[in-house]
């Protein structure tokens, strides 16, 4: 499996927004993809960013603050929905 197949397994396994970390912290915990390198999560970081560049339609990005949470497109309605709850309980602490 590439780096590629396991961040988009990644994805969908986490089906919710997530960090560069999260994400390498999910290949590693998973064995998804073994490297001899210290620097899984530098490729991830930038592979993520490639996603984005290249308009790969697969994956989407949100900023939040100074963080970027990467997802799934296909789950892209369920991911609006939970951050409009998110938003909502923190505006009227529901």
């Amino acid at each position: 499996m590439t780096v590629k197949e396991a961040i988009l397994e990644s994805l969908e396994k986490l089906s919710r927004q997530s960090t560069y970390q999260e994400i390498t912290d999910y290949i590693k915990s998973n064995e998804l993809y073994i490297s001899d390198g210290k620097t899984l999560e530098a490729t991830v970081s930038a592979l993520l960013g490639d996603f984005i560049r290249k308009n790969d339609t697969r994956v989407g990005r949100l900023k939040e603050g100074r963080t970027y949470f990467y997802y799934l497109t296909k789950n892209q309605l369920e991911n609006k929905i939970n951050l409009l709850k998110k938003s909502l309980s923190q505006t009227y602490s529901l």
